[in-house]
């Protein structure tokens, strides 16, 4: 994943990670939820 955003614009770069990271919180959250 490192190799990919290292050929990727920053700011490309950026959004994938921060849309990536937020999806995990979020299927965290919802996994806690149903438990």
């Amino acid at each position: 994943m490192i190799s990919i955003s290292n050929s990727l614009p920053q700011p490309l770069a950026d959004r994938l990670w921060d849309g990536y990271t937020h999806g995990a919180i979020l299927a965290v959250a919802a996994v806690a939820a149903v438990v």
